[in-house]
């Protein structure tokens, strides 16, 4: 097995654990939603590989992610805690004026 070298060692770690802080912040909100720490990981599992609209609006400054759901209602309901908190971030995409609205598609 090749070690990494100890500067691309450094970066590599500081990538997991800012992965890792950020996919505990958005447990959050999906733990509140369902009242109990259950199988969270495996719903942003699926929502990590779950298929998405991605909508430039510019008239609007919206650029409005519409996720095509993850197979239940319940699953779906347990993602508007989270989907409420990222779009009061009011988070502007990268290198654009569009700010990211996300949404389960219809």
């Amino acid at each position: 097995m090749q070690t990494l070298p100890s500067g691309d060692r450094m970066i590599y770690e500081t990538v997991r654990m800012i992965a890792y802080r950020t996919e505990v912040r958005m447990m959050s909100p999906i733990i509140l939603a369902q009242g109990k720490k259950r199988n969270v990981r495996k719903l942003l599992q699926a929502l990590y590989q779950a298929k998405a609209n991605i909508i430039p609006e510019k008239r609007n400054k919206l650029l409005r992610v519409q996720v095509l759901g993850l197979g239940s209602d319940g699953l779906d309901q347990l993602l508007a805690g989270l989907f409420s908190e990222l779009n009061a971030s009011a988070t502007i995409y990268p290198g654009t004026n569009l700010q990211m609205v996300y949404e389960l598609a219809d």
